[in-house]
Formats: C-alpha cells, structure tokens, sequence
C-alpha cells in the first residue's frame, strides 16, 4: 500500500508536464530546436544540407518563425546558434537570438515556419556577432537547393533552409533583421556574457546545454 502511495505521489509531483514546467525558456527553445534540427536531417529532400552541413562554420536554427498581416507583414521567431571551434572542431553551447522583420507586400492570414541557417564563411560568423543588422549585411545569403541538387554549387556565407507543413519552401531570408538576445543568455549563464563568448571563445558553458551540440556531433557521424 505504501508504495502505491509514494508511485502515486510521484506520477502527480514529477509528471511530463510538471517537468517540462521547469523547464526555462531559454531550454524549451533549445529542445525545440533540436527537434527542428533533426526534421530538416531527416526530410527526403536534404541531400544538399546533408553533403555540406560537415563544411558550416556554425548552425543557425529558427524553430518557428511566423509570419503574420495584410499588405504589412511582420515576421519574426527566436533563434539559437552553435559554432564549431576553430581548433579543436567542438561545438559551442547555444547561443540566443531575436529575428524579426517588417515588410511590405500583398501577404494574408498566418504562415508559420522553421528555419536552419549554414553559416559557412568566417565573414558570415562576423556579421552574427554584432549585436544588430540584417541577414545578408556583411555577409552573403542564399536559399539551399532542394531535392537532387547536392552537388549545386554555392560560394555565399550562409545558405537558409525553410520548412513550412513539413515540406521545405524556398523562401528567402535576405534582409530580414536580426539580433543577439542579450536577456536570454544573460539569464542562461551569467551577466555580462557575450555571443562572442559562448560561440567564438567557447568560455562559458551551462550544465546540459551541450545536447544541441551533441546532436549535431552525432548527424556529422
């Protein structure tokens, strides 16, 4: 009786949903982009993010990016970002990002979506370490191939894939602005620490914020 009692105690205090709860928002954002990670490695038509994913210099992943209004759009979503150390090939602990945009055009209703940044020159990382600008400024961005073409050829410093409904969509992401997200690292490690710190040095880490990492360590397998 008594250890039906405690499993009882046990299924209402550390349920699913109480432990997601604890989770911060900093590593919900992170679980979410691990999944999306693992969407764009596993979609049949990813042969090209496949092949050169080996070459990125660091991994930008948007897990919903929205895109919302009528005539004037606005768009936007928070980000996370792993780099590869230059010299001992490790990746970084997560980094945190505002992206957002506004714009205008003929688009109606919602259009939610998930989007993967290859970063894939050090020009590219250097334009990412600001604390403001825009995708493309200081940095060339094209969209991915989709479907055969892993052996399309692309010199730019980053390539972006987008997946809307489970398919990928190309669609671009030149221009729109982005951000680190001074608030969140701060809250995920410590005051005072900079994007240049977690991603760059690789100086500050946080006690299991290395799985984004490690899933990407196991996909380059």
């Amino acid at each position: 009786m008594r250890v039906k009692t405690l499993v009882i105690l046990y299924c209402l205090f550390f349920s699913p949903s109480t432990l997601a709860a604890e989770l911060t928002t900093q590593e919900r954002l992170v679980a979410k982009a691990e999944t999306a990670l693992q969407s764009f490695l596993t979609a049949p038509d990813s042969e090209w993010l496949q092949d050169h994913l080996q070459d990125a210099l660091a991994v930008m992943i948007i897990p919903r990016m929205i895109k919302a209004g009528f005539v004037f759009g606005v768009s936007g979503g928070d980000a996370v970002m792993i780099a590869k150390h230059t010299k001992t090939q490790n990746w970084s602990n997560p980094a945190f990002y505002k992206v957002g945009a506004f714009g205008v055009g003929l688009q109606a209703g919602v259009q939610k979506s998930t989007v993967l940044v290859l970063v894939r020159t050090e020009a590219g990382l250097r334009s990412l370490m600001r604390s403001s600008g825009k995708l493309g400024a200081g940095g060339s961005i094209a969209v991915g191939p989709i479907g055969g073409g892993s052996s399309t050829q692309l010199t730019t410093d980053m390539v972006s894939f987008t997946r809307a409904k489970g398919l990928f969509a190309g669609v671009s992401l030149d221009g729109v602005s982005i951000g680190v997200d001074t608030e969140a690292n701060e809250a995920h490690y410590r005051a005072g620490v900079t994007a240049r710190d977690i991603l760059i040095n690789q100086s500050v880490k946080r006690p299991n914020s290395d799985k984004l990492a490690r899933a990407l360590s196991k996909a380059l397998k």
